[in-house]
């Protein structure tokens, strides 16, 4: 379905999401715990495409109550809204129950803060204030993650930024959030050049990727003419 969609099929594309929907939710019945968080995950996913957000949103949060203490579905949820439709309320709902998960590593908990604050940023408001806050308290260890935080609190710029990364998948961070602050800054045509870096990296395995392709797909859609 999504190599359909980007072909520029969305008649098939639907039909193939509706597919894919049903198979997800005849299995639902046979699993339990984490598995159902990844089902419902997936079934939230497949029901944006198909543009059945509070839908979508119902199975997040099934996904959220089935698995509570495991991270992955706190970031697969944050980073599909952060490419999708840019629910602030639906994002700022999973970023609190993260942080009250006492086994959440710091890392997470700044990654999780910069993607709420691109989607605060999309949904046309202001970035999380509490968030702002958490950013500036984690910026003070000498960590890859604490230069991010000191990056999202804007006291490096993107040089420092790229300087201090130690390997690709770092660089590829760098490259993805400093695409994500020039799309809060409205640049939108830097926005896509920093995602394109993301992209050269082949670092497929990275959260970051796959939201950086995201973003791209949906500038380059019939209706997507801006990020």
């Amino acid at each position: 379905a999504d190599a359909t969609l980007a072909q520029g099929s969305r008649k098939q594309a639907m039909v193939l999401y509706r597919s894919a929907l049903d198979m997800w939710s005849d299995a639902s019945a046979e699993l339990e715990g984490p598995a159902v968080a990844v089902l419902q995950i997936r079934r939230g996913v497949l029901l944006d495409h198909l543009d059945r957000h509070d839908e979508a949103v119902a199975a997040f949060q099934t996904a959220m109550a089935s698995a509570p203490r495991w991270r992955e579905t706190y970031a697969s949820i944050l980073s599909h809204v952060v490419i999708s439709v840019p629910d602030i309320e639906l994002a700022q709902q999973v970023w609190r129950r993260a942080q009250l998960q006492l086994t959440l590593p710091p890392e997470w908990k700044v990654y999780f803060t910069l993607w709420i604050d691109i989607i605060a940023v999309r949904a046309g408001g202001a970035p999380v204030p509490q968030g702002a806050e958490l950013l500036r308290r984690l910026g003070q260890s000498p960590t890859w993650w604490g230069t991010l935080a000191k990056f999202g609190t804007g006291q490096l710029d993107y040089s420092a930024l790229l300087g201090s990364a130690s390997n690709l998948g770092e660089q590829t961070e760098a490259h993805f959030y400093e695409g994500m602050r020039r799309l809060s800054k409205g640049d939108a045509s830097g926005a896509r050049n920093q995602f394109r870096r993301v992209l050269d990296t082949q670092m497929v395995s990275f959260f970051e990727y796959e939201m950086a392709r995201g973003l791209l797909r949906a500038t380059s859609s019939p209706t997507g003419g801006s990020l």
